[in-house]
């Protein structure tokens, strides 16, 4: 990202289901760099296929400035033809954005992406709501399935003077 400053890293603070059932393991599932340790949910059926998703809190340091952009990093898996959908809560609508739709392969995906309008993302105490949904859709069999979570990590950018 162009004339932006290093990133700061989140703290993840939390985690957990969403949507699913019969979760595994914990916050340091999540915390380290992709370790094979896994926050694991299995798929709830939906009018829309399987579904499961798990939510991550992060906090980043108090900023002199509006973070301008976020980077997230996040390693997961679930099986080939469900497809990832990672949304952020967007504080302005009180609604879940969807800002990275990709497919899963079978094995660990590594999912990242920054977005530019970080203001609607970061609340009053700097904390980024995330949500790792994973979709088996109907119309390929909606299968049950588990989404693993390995790591998560997210970064605010701050604007170069």
């Amino acid at each position: 990202v162009t004339s932006l400053l290093a990133p700061n890293p989140g703290v993840l603070d939390n985690v957990s289901t969403f949507i699913g059932q019969g979760s595994a393991g914990d916050l340091q599932s999540v915390l380290t760099e992709a370790d094979g340790l896994y926050y694991t949910v299995d798929s709830v059926p939906n009018a829309i296929g399987a579904v499961s998703a798990v939510q991550m809190e992060f906090v980043l340091p108090a900023p002199p400035t509006p973070y301008q952009a976020l980077g997230l990093h996040i390693v997961a898996h679930a099986p080939a033809g469900v497809t990832n959908m990672v949304h952020l809560y967007n504080n302005i609508t009180g609604k879940w954005d969807a800002v990275k739709v990709s497919p899963m392969k079978g094995s660990d995906s590594t999912i990242r992406f920054t977005v530019t309008n970080a203001s609607k993302y970061v609340d009053a105490n700097n904390t980024v709501q995330v949500l790792e949904r994973a979709i088996a859709p109907q119309r390929l069999g909606g299968k049950p399935f588990t989404l693993s979570v390995d790591s998560g990590a997210l970064f605010g950018y701050l604007r170069s003077q």
